[in-house]
């Protein structure tokens, strides 16, 4: 197994991919360099594996999705209308992009629109869908502002919760989130500085680090 994570240096940007050995994540190779062209990045600001091994680069500043084979050379890109703030990847092989108002865009495995997901019910007008991940449900959860949606397969608002401020239930406006293999939400909260883990009904289980830069903080 291997994961992949942005890097960010003088030089410019780049993506680096490690490998799970057994006794934690080893470097494997980076890939890229600050650019506007082929396998270049301006703003790598999330990706996504796919089931067949591709890594889905969402290039915020570029509007575009760039897609690198196992060993991270250029495949193809994807031109987008709006700028992607984060992209997940369904077991189907539809990818999942976020960052157009409070939309999800669905592509197909060719990089092509299938259908857009509208999602209602956002307190905060003016944000965008943000974080996005997709649990072991087949469930969406997408973010936007302070406020965490958890979508059916088809779009379908079953479960929304969170509201401004620093209490357990409580979010700044800057999110992302991501699932574990037991379905629980985990929410990294920017503007408090943590991680909050909530079960799969949306239900509080515990706020991790603090705010600082020792070890455990944020």
């Amino acid at each position: 197994k291997f994961s992949a994570s942005e890097h960010r240096t003088t030089q410019g940007r780049y993506m680096g991919v490690f490998a799970n050995s057994g006794a934690g994540l080893k470097h494997v190779k980076s890939v890229g360099k600050c650019g506007i062209g082929d396998g270049q990045f301006r703003s790598p600001i999330s990706l996504a594996v796919t089931t067949e091994g591709d890594i889905v680069v969402a290039d915020l500043h570029k509007s575009r999705l760039q897609f690198l084979g196992r060993d991270g050379s250029f495949r193809k890109k994807v031109h987008l209308t709006f700028k992607p703030w984060c992209v997940a990847a369904l077991t189907n092989g539809e990818l999942l992009v976020t960052g157009d108002g409070h939309r999800i865009h669905v592509l197909d495995k060719q990089g092509r629109e299938s259908r857009v997901i509208q999602v209602t019910g956002a307190a905060e007008k003016d944000k965008t869908t943000k974080g996005i991940a997709v649990d072991n449900l087949g469930r969406i959860i997408v973010t936007i502002g302070y406020q965490v949606f958890v979508l059916s397969p088809s779009g379908n608002v079953k479960l929304k919760f969170g509201d401004k401020g620093q209490g357990p239930q409580q979010f700044s406006s800057s999110l992302r989130v991501t699932v574990n293999s037991s379905n629980q939400i985990i929410i990294s909260d920017g503007g408090n500085n943590n991680l909050k883990i909530f079960d799969p009904n949306g239900r509080h289980l515990f706020t991790s680090v603090t705010r600082g830069s020792g070890p455990g903080q944020l």
